[in-house]
């Protein structure tokens, strides 16, 4: 299953989202000082998410409302469903600064979470690792992350998965993955293999507050 967040506008409001990306809808970056850390508040966290936030690898390396609000959600899943995340492995597309997975791992420290992204990114979503998750690092281990539920690795779609990375995932995961110019394409070959769906989201008010910024919370069903 993949459960994907997109904060671009569409042309149509119907169900199939999909085909209705508009490449000229694009939201505005959010204003984020380079090279900066963070709190963000996760219902179900005794203490909050930190992160390491710096625009110099490019937009992904900063926060996005979508990342928000998909993590806010994950959050609300797993409160209440304490076994929607147990011992599922769970593999995230285009995280930037980590912040979804790292959610996910704080929330359900049993789960087995890959988030992955371009070279450029890789020290930064370490780094938001190692902040969240410093019991596993230490000089026993020489730096090097331990037992740890969310590992880092890269993935540059369109080519070989590497070996590293879980080849049927139980849960994937993606908030504004793409951007720019490859929009539309990555959109319009989703389309052709998956079928969508609006997640049902019964949270009071939420999804009325986070469509009106252009966010939409899909559901994604290989087809072929």
């Amino acid at each position: 299953m993949l459960e994907m967040l997109h904060s671009r506008g569409s042309s149509t409001s119907s169900l199939n989202f999909l085909g209705g990306i508009s490449e000229d809808a694009l939201p505005s970056r959010p204003s984020t000082t380079p090279e900066s850390e963070i709190k963000i508040h996760v219902d179900g966290l005794d203490v909050p998410l930190k992160l390491a936030v710096d625009a110099g690898p490019g937009c992904g390396g900063i926060t996005w409302p979508s990342g928000e609000v998909l993590t806010k959600y994950m959050a609300w899943r797993h409160s209440n469903d304490v076994n929607y995340l147990k011992n599922r492995t769970v593999l995230e597309l285009g995280s930037g600064t980590g912040l979804v997975g790292l959610a996910v791992g704080l929330l359900e420290p049993s789960a087995k979470v890959y988030i992955t992204d371009q070279k450029v990114l890789l020290d930064l979503m370490q780094r938001n690792v190692d902040l969240n998750f410093h019991q596993h690092v230490g000089p026993e281990t020489n730096g090097e992350s331990s037992a740890c539920p969310v590992q880092v690795a890269e993935l540059d779609w369109g080519g070989e998965l590497p070996s590293g990375i879980p080849q049927e995932p139980d849960l994937i995961l993606a908030a504004d993955c793409v951007y720019f110019e490859a929009d539309a394409r990555f959109f319009k070959m989703l389309a052709k293999h998956f079928s969508s769906s609006q997640v049902d989201d019964d949270r009071p008010g939420e999804r009325e507050k986070y469509e009106r910024e252009g966010v939409k919370l899909l559901r994604l069903v290989r087809t072929k």
